[in-house]
C-alpha cells in the first residue's frame, strides 16, 4: 500500500529497515510519488540519492523493485540480495553525520528549509527532516532524541509524557501512562503527541521509573566477553563462553526510579554490587521474531542498574534471589525512542561510584547483540509492550576486583549511556543489628 503524504509524513529518516537508516523513508517517498499521493510533499532526491549511490543501486532498478515488491519484508529481501550488508554500518554513520556545518551551506539551504533560521541547534539532516515533518503536519516538534518519561507533578499523581527541551508535556488523559502510550499503534502514538499538555518545567516535576512492567524484568548474564573473563578469574574456574544467551529475571518489585535512594539492608546481604546495563523496552506484542527485523519490536532504550547481592546469589545457587531484592533495579531517567538510537551496538556504557569510573565499555563488545537477544528470547515466548530486557553488564563489577569492592551506605552510583543519559541513585544500607554483616564468597552474573 502506498503512503499518502498529503495526510501524514513518510517514516523518519532515523527508522532502521533491513539494517539501514533512511531506507524506509526512501521507500515511502518513492511509493507515494509513483502512486500520485505525494501532494505538495518535497520529493527531491536529497539524502536518498546518496543512500542509493553508496549502496551501488541504480535508481531505475530501485523503482523496478518497488513495483515488483509491495511490502517492506520483500524489499528487505531484495536489498540483501543485491547489496553488501557489510557496508551498511559505514553508510549509516555517513548519513547520520551529514550536517550543515558551514554557514554558507546553511544559508543556501534556508530558503528550502526556513526552519534553519529558527533552529540553529538542528544541525544534523535527520533532525532537520523530522522537525520539518512535524511542522508540516501539525505534530509537536520534539527534537531528537525523543525522551519519554513518567513523572509526578504538583498533584503527586504519576503521568506519562515526553520531554520538550527544558520542560515535560503530559500525554492526554485518555492515554495517561507511558505504559499505555507504548501499547498504542504508531499512528495512535502520533495522535497522542499532537494532544500533549502544556509544558511543565523539568525542575518542577519528579521523574519516576519510566515503566513498571507487570511481569519480571528479563536479563542476560555474562554477555560481555571481558566480564565473563573477570568472573571466571574471580571464581577460579575455566572460562565458559555461553553458546546461547543466559536468561534470568528480576522481580518487578525491584524496580525504582532515577534520583532515588536505594534502601538496602545489611541484615539481608553484605555484598551489594553494581551492574550498568542497556535496557530495551518492547513496543509490540510479538513472538518468534526474525533476526533481520527483531529490532522493530523495540519501543526504546533506557539505562538500568542490576544491583546484585553477591552472597545471596552464591548461597541460593540460582540467580533469582540475589537479583530480586527490593530497590535493586533502578531504571531511567527516561526511555529514548528506538528511532533515535539507530544502532544499539554503537553505544558506550559507563558506571561511576562516587565519581570514579568502575565500568566502561562499548555495546559492540556484547557476545549477543540486542537483535540476537530478542530473537532468542522471543522463540516460543510472547513478549508484550512495556516488557523490559536488560542486555548484560560489561567488565568492572565490584566482586571481581582485587580486592573485591562492594557498595557502602551513601555511595553515589551513576549509569551513563551515550545517546540516552545518566541514571543516578544513592545507596542507603541499614546496618545490621549487633555488629558487622558476615561476608560470604561472591558469585557472578
Amino acid at each position: 500500500m502506498s503512503p499518502d503524504l498529503r495526510v501524514a509524513p513518510p517514516r523518519s529518516p532515523q527508522v532502521e529497515l533491513g539494517g539501514l537508516v533512511l531506507f524506509a523513508r526512501t521507500i515511502d517517498k518513492a511509493r507515494a510519488k509513483a502512486a500520485g499521493t505525494a501532494g505538495d510533499y518535497k520529493i527531491g532526491p536529497g539524502l536518498s540519492a546518496y543512500l542509493l549511490e553508496w549502496l551501488g543501486i541504480d535508481e531505475l532498478a530501485f523503482g523496478a523493485a518497488l513495483a515488483a515488491h509491495s511490502d517492506d519484508d520483500a524489499m528487505v529481501r531484495w536489498l540483501h540480495a543485491n547489496t553488501d550488508a557489510a557496508v551498511y554500518p559505514s553508510i549509516n554513520e555517513r548519513l547520520r553525520i551529514r550536517a550543515l556545518r558551514d554557514a554558507e551551506h546553511r544559508a543556501a539551504m534556508t530558503p528550502v528549509y526556513p526552519l534553519l533560521a529558527e533552529r540553529p541547534d538542528l544541525s544534523n539532516w535527520f533532525e532537520i527532516l523530522d522537525y520539518d515533518d512535524a511542522l508540516a503536519f501539525g505534530l509537536p516538534a520534539f527534537a531528537a532524541p525523543r525522551r519519554y518519561v513518567t513523572f509526578a507533578g504538583a498533584d503527586g499523581i504519576a503521568h506519562g509524557g515526553i520531554v520538550a527541551g527544558p520542560a515535560v508535556r503530559a500525554f492526554p488523559a485518555d492515554v495517561g501512562s507511558l505504559e499505555r502510550f507504548i501499547a498504542l499503534s504508531p499512528s495512535e502514538r502520533d495522535a497522542a503527541l499532537v494532544a500533549v499538555g502544556a509544558p511543565q518545567p523539568l525542575e518542577s516535576v519528579t521523574l519516576l521509573a519510566p515503566v513498571r512492567p507487570a511481569k519480571n524484568v528479563f536479563c542476560v548474564g555474562r554477555n560481555y566477553l571481558a566480564h565473563a573473563q573477570e568472573a571466571a578469574r574471580a571464581r577460579g574456574v575455566a572460562l565458559d563462553v555461553p553458546a546461547v544467551p543466559a536468561f534470568f529475571t528480576k522481580a518487578p518489585t525491584t524496580i525504582t526510579g532515577p534520583d532515588t535512594e536505594l534502601h538496602l539492608d545489611a541484615e539481608v546481604s553484605a555484598q551489594y554490587d553494581w551492574e550498568a546495563e542497556l535496557a530495551a523496552i518492547i513496543g509490540i506484542r510479538c513472538r518468534d521474531l526474525a533476526s533481520p527485523s527483531a529490532l522493530d519490536a523495540v519501543f526504546g532504550y533506557t539505562c538500568l542498574n542490576d544491583v546484585t547481592a553477591r552472597d545471596l546469589q552464591k548461597a541460593h545457587q540460582q540467580w533469582f534471589k540475589g537479583k530480586s531484592l527490593d530497590d535493586t533495579c533502578p531504571i531511567g531517567p527516561w526511555i529514548v525512542d528506538a528511532r533515535d538510537i539507530s544502532d544499539p551496538q554503537a553505544l558506550n556504557v559507563t558506571l561511576r561510584v562516587n565519581g570514579e569510573i568502575k565500568q566502561s565499555a562499548a555495546t559492540s563488545a556484547m557476545i549477543f547483540s540486542v537483535r540476537e537477544i530478542l530473537t532468542s528470547l522471543s522463540h516460543g515466548l510472547t513478549l508484550e509492550p512495556g516488557d523490559v530486557i536488560a542486555t548484560g553488564t560489561p567488565e568492572g563489577v565490584g566482586f571481581a576486583r582485587t580486592p573485591p569492592e562492594f557498595l557502602s551506605d551513601g555511595d553515589r552510583m551513576e549509569v551513563e549511556i551515550s545517546g540516552i543519559g545518566t541514571l543516578l541513585n544513592i545507596v542507603r544500607i541499614r546496618e545490621r543489628v549487633g555488629g558487622g554483616a558476615k561476608r560470604a564468597p561472591a558469585a557472578v552474573v
